[in-house]
C-alpha cells in the first residue's frame, strides 16, 4: 500500500477536473469558460480540455444558447447512488417525519462537509403554515449563521473546530449575522451547554 503522505499518487489532471466540477453550485448552476478559468486559476485552454472531456462523458453539458456550461446527467446519477445507499438518511427518515408532524415545523438532516453543512434530507409538515424555500436536499448551509451549521460546529472535537473557525468566511446575510470569530466561539460554547442552536 502506498503511503498516504506520498503525493506522487495524486493524479493532477483528475484533481483539476474535480476542481472544475466543484465550481458549480445552487448559486452558480451555469458558468462560462471565462468564469471557470478565473474561479480555478487555470488557463482557458486547460479548462476547455477538461470541459470537453467531462462533456464527452456527460458530466457537464454545454448550453449553446448562452455559451455556458452546467452539470450533466452523470453527476445527477452519481448523486442518486450516494443518497440511495446512505443508511443514515434511511434510518433517520421516520424520526424526521415524526418530528415534523409533532412540531409542525420543517426538519432537516445535515452533516458537516468541510466548512459547510450539507442537507441530506428535508421534511415539511402537512400542517405547516410557513414553508422554508431556501434549504434544498443536496444543498449547503453556512456554519456561522444557521442553526444546523452552528450545532454541527459546536460539537466537533476542539482541534477540528478551531481549524474550521480559523478558515471560515464570515459572510453577512442579515443584520443578525455573526461576523466575529470570538462572538461565534461564545455562541458555540452556549450551544454545547444547552444542546441546541437557533436561527435568528
Amino acid at each position: 500500500m502506498p503511503s498516504e503522505k506520498n503525493k506522487d499518487y495524486i493524479v493532477k489532471s483528475v484533481e483539476k477536473a474535480l476542481q472544475v466540477l466543484n465550481s458549480f453550485s445552487f448559486n452558480s448552476p451555469t458558468l462560462s469558460l471565462t468564469q471557470l478559468s478565473r474561479i480555478n486559476r487555470l488557463n482557458k485552454t486547460t479548462v476547455l480540455r477538461i470541459l470537453r472531456t467531462l462533456e464527452k462523458h456527460n458530466f457537464v453539458e454545454y448550453l449553446c444558447k448562452d455559451g455556458r456550461y452546467t452539470i450533466g446527467v452523470e453527476v445527477y446519477k452519481l448523486g442518486n447512488v450516494f443518497f440511495y445507499n446512505l443508511d443514515l438518511e434511511k434510518k433517520a427518515r421516520p424520526h424526521l417525519t415524526r418530528l415534523a408532524n409533532e412540531f409542525k415545523k420543517t426538519i432537516h438532516l445535515c452533516v458537516l462537509d468541510e466548512d459547510k453543512a450539507l442537507y441530506l434530507d428535508k421534511i415539511e409538515s402537512d400542517e405547516q403554515a410557513v414553508r422554508i424555500m431556501i434549504s434544498k436536499k443536496g444543498g449547503y448551509a453556512p456554519l456561522h449563521c444557521t442553526g444546523v451549521g452552528k450545532v454541527l460546529l459546536a460539537f466537533q472535537p476542539d482541534a477540528k473546530k478551531e481549524a474550521i473557525l480559523n478558515n471560515l468566511k464570515f459572510k453577512r446575510f442579515t443584520k443578525n449575522t455573526i461576523t466575529d470569530i470570538n462572538v461565534l466561539k461564545k455562541e458555540l460554547d452556549k450551544i454545547q451547554k444547552q444542546g441546541y442552536a437557533l436561527d435568528l
